[in-house]
Formats: C-alpha cells, sequence, structure tokens
C-alpha cells in the first residue's frame, strides 16, 4: 500500500503533508521536492523526527549545492541534513568524478568565488566549450551547420563525458548518486555523497517520437502547476 501528498508549489506549510506520511509508517518515501521547497520541508520535517520514523528518503534532486550551504549551520562546519538521504545531487557534484580534470576546475572555482560549484556553473561552462568545439569542427557559425555537427557529439565536461541524441537533441548524460554521510571537512556544508553514478536512463526516442506526432504532453508534465 503507498501513500500520496502533494503539496502545492511554495507551499510554505508542509505540516499536514508530513503528519500524513508519518501515519502511514512507510519503509521509504520519494520526495521531488527542490530547492527552496526542500529546504522548508526538511526543516519542518526534523521537527516532527521524520527522518528517524521513515526508514529511507530518497530526493531525485533536493540536494543541490545550494541547498547544502542553506542548510549548513554553525560555520559551515555542521548541517541540518541527516545522514542516510539517497539523492541525486541535482546532477552534479563537485567531489566525482575523482579525476585531474574535475579537481583542477573545482580548485580554479574556488579560488576565483569561494565556493564549491553548483550544477548551473558546471553545466554553463562544459557547454561553452562544447559550441566552441562545434564550431572548430564546422568550420563556421552558421546556426544549421554548428547544429549538424553537434547533433551526434560526444564532449567532456569537468565532471562526465556526455553524447547528444540527434532525434530530439536529448544529451546523456551519467549522474552522481549515493547516500549522505558526515563530512565536516568541506569548508559550508557538512555532507558529502559516496559515488554510485548512474548511467544513461533516459526517455526511449520511440516515446518521444510518438508523443510530438500526437502532440501529447509528456507523463510528467501533469503535475507541472500553471499559474
Amino acid at each position: 500500500m503507498s501513500t500520496q501528498a502533494w503539496p502545492k508549489f511554495a507551499a510554505g506549510d508542509y505540516t499536514s503533508y508530513i503528519v500524513k506520511v508519518m501515519e502511514a509508517k512507510p519503509d521509504a518515501v520519494y520526495s521531488s521536492l527542490w530547492g527552496g521547497d526542500f529546504i522548508t520541508f526538511l526543516k519542518q520535517a526534523k521537527r516532527y523526527g521524520f527522518f528517524e520514523k521513515i526508514g529511507t528518503l530518497v530526493t531525485e534532486a533536493g540536494l543541490a549545492m545550494d541547498a547544502f550551504y542553506a542548510l549548513s549551520t554553525k560555520g559551515g562546519t555542521e548541517s541540518e541534513i541527516p545522514e542516510g538521504l539517497w539523492t541525486a545531487a541535482h546532477g552534479y557534484w563537485f567531489e566525482h568524478p575523482k579525476t585531474d580534470q574535475n579537481k583542477k576546475w573545482v580548485e580554479k572555482f574556488i579560488s576565483m568565488y569561494g565556493e564549491y560549484p553548483h550544477i548551473v556553473a558546471h553545466d554553463a561552462y562544459g557547454i561553452m566549450y562544447t559550441y566552441k568545439k562545434a564550431i572548430e569542427k564546422a568550420k563556421s557559425i552558421d546556426t544549421d551547420a554548428v547544429i549538424g555537427v553537434m547533433e551526434t557529439m560526444e564532449f567532456d565536461t569537468p565532471g562526465y563525458k556526455r553524447k547528444f541524441r540527434k532525434e530530439d537533441h536529448s544529451a546523456f548524460t551519467d549522474v552522481p548518486y549515493g547516500k549522505t554521510t558526515k563530512a565536516p571537512e568541506l569548508t559550508g556544508i557538512a555532507m558529502n555523497l559516496t559515488e554510485v553514478v548512474d548511467a544513461n536512463i533516459i526517455e526511449p526516442i520511440e516515446d518521444v517520437l510518438e508523443r510530438r506526432t500526437k502532440k501529447t504532453p509528456a507523463p510528467w508534465m501533469k503535475y507541472v502547476i500553471k499559474g
């Protein structure tokens, strides 16, 4: 038996949802909350002993770098984030992979901005060099020529290798995934992820093309709140 609780975007008060889930005494909880919503939920849930009573919490993207910083305490030596949460860290975590390329990029970023890089900084950096590589390969800045090259490109970012899918221009990439653990040596945050990389899970191209032909929305769109 499963229990579902769907708070509105930026609900602010998650008490009723927290209590509903706890009353069900679940073995595990999957949360799609992200950003400020996840931060607010986590702070409120801790007051109820939520994380000690529900077993396991899986959050696909809740623990991005901004959430880690927002939930750090005592000058960054401690954190409100409980241990044992499973998360994908929103696609990039500065400690993974443990390569010289990623390490040097993180060190350079910290020297310039004084904090660990978020996925937005990582992906913006990576795509700019991908665009540069495509222009050089096409020997042109013509849009169609650059698109033609990029459609099947494999490219590197500081974190992972990526590849575009020609049919719909989706990009495949590995994702760092793991469990939160104490890491007080990390400045500004007090948690760490143990690496479990999950590769190339993406919607099949046949489903994408069929949906585009029928002009039907993606299944997840029914959960998007239109304001």
